[in-house]
């Protein structure tokens, strides 16, 4: 089973979960913007993390996505490109250690 590309994003209320939720998640996933994580990841994993990220939240205010995406190399992007901020490097690297 290969790695598919997940585009992780959540919006949390609380300062003490975000905090929480932005450090599991970043366990996982590269930031591309302060709330938007990028990651490939399969299946178990994904379900894993959404059991972990689910006992981090409020259900009742907060709010965490997952999508599956085209590979970051098929990224459209527009402006600052996260290779300005290092990002992509990143991700390479991720990539060849596994």
């Amino acid at each position: 089973m290969n790695n598919q590309p997940y585009l992780i994003c959540y919006d949390i209320r609380c300062p003490k979960r975000l905090v929480k939720v932005h450090k599991a998640t970043s366990k996982v996933a590269t930031a591309v913007q302060y709330s938007v994580f990028y990651a490939e990841m399969r299946r178990p994993e994904v379900d894993s993390l959404i059991a972990s990220l689910s006992e981090l939240i409020d259900h009742a205010v907060d709010d965490i996505r997952i999508y599956s995406v085209a590979s970051f190399d098929q990224a459209a992007i527009i402006g600052q490109t996260p290779a300005d901020r290092g990002i992509y490097a990143m991700i390479s690297r991720q990539k060849k250690a596994r």
